[in-house]
């Protein structure tokens, strides 16, 4: 009998938690899909539930991974799919994808384009997804919009890039190092349309005020940011009326060690810039009569 072997975290908090869990296979739902997985994306989520910074984090022990990519092994007898034993697939699934099998919900597959290996299919859907929901459902995004676009180079921020050049949308494009410039320019992003994020968030504030003035924005209509912490309030101020700031990360809270530290995040919570509506109301009152 084939077994399931699973990259478990006994208990989130430690990245050190963890262990090889090796059981018997039980037998297939009804309902569900069975997946030999070939590939598993690993995200910046996967991390935080591990660290337990995540809410949407399983209680108790749990194996990581929400996308992954391989061969359909077996299809559940009241499953409606035109899907086959054999089939090669890209799927999503709520954790549990860091594993060699993963059985789930015939709509929770997408056939694998033949030219994409497993480990780049692997790597699609969280990134894609994120993006897309963010700037498009989320955002309103249109040909009229001005974004800026936070950690530009990294994974959703090169999909978000695309989306962007798809709507015909301008931007600003925000990276950490000098680096990555030749990353964003291999996907057609003009210099001028890029911006290093300086370390004192003051400074950051008044690069983002010259680069609106260079480019004779007023403001930002979209602020799609995955660093938050301390580059917050810059952003924010910058924020146009009746534009949308969506957070889909926060880089800035995540320290390079196995588990997190408490006092350290109690103190970023303490420090984070907070919005009060009040002052929302003084400010378009303010901007409208004057």
């Amino acid at each position: 009998m084939n077994k399931k072997i699973s990259y478990v975290q006994i208990k989130a908090g430690n990245l050190k938690n963890h262990k090889i869990v090796e059981e018997d296979l039980k037998p297939l739902s009804d309902h569900k899909i069975r997946v030999n997985v070939k590939a598993v994306g690993l995200n910046f989520a996967d991390i935080f539930a591990c660290l337990g910074l995540y809410s949407a984090t399983p209680k108790g022990a749990f194996s990581p991974g929400l996308e992954f990519s391989g061969i359909i092994e077996e299809i559940g007898k009241k499953v409606q799919t035109n899907f086959q034993v054999g089939d090669e697939v890209i799927g999503t699934t709520r954790f549990g994808a860091l594993s060699n099998y993963v059985d789930v919900g015939p709509n929770y597959l997408y056939p694998k384009p033949k030219e994409w290996t497993f480990e780049e299919a692997a790597s699609f859907f969280v990134q894609s997804l994120t993006a897309w929901y963010g700037l498009v459902e989320l955002g309103r995004l249109n040909s009229n919009s001005y974004v800026l676009l936070q950690s530009a180079a990294g994974g959703v921020g090169l999909h978000s890039l695309q989306i962007l050049h798809h709507f015909g949308a301008k931007y600003c494009a925000i990276i950490g190092t000098e680096k990555k410039i030749p990353i964003l320019q291999d996907y057609g992003v003009d210099k001028n349309d890029i911006l290093i994020r300086d370390k004192n968030p003051k400074k950051f504030f008044s690069d983002l005020q010259s680069h609106l003035k260079q480019h004779k924005k007023r403001g930002f209509d979209i602020i799609f940011d995955a660093v938050s912490g301390k580059y917050f309030k810059p952003q924010f101020q910058l924020l146009n009326r009746g534009g949308i700031y969506i957070i889909y990360g926060a880089a800035d809270l995540m320290r390079k060690s196995n588990r997190p530290n408490y006092l350290w995040l109690a103190y970023k919570y303490l420090t984070f810039y907070k919005i009060m509506p009040l002052n929302l109301i003084d400010r378009e009152l303010w901007d409208f009569w004057f």
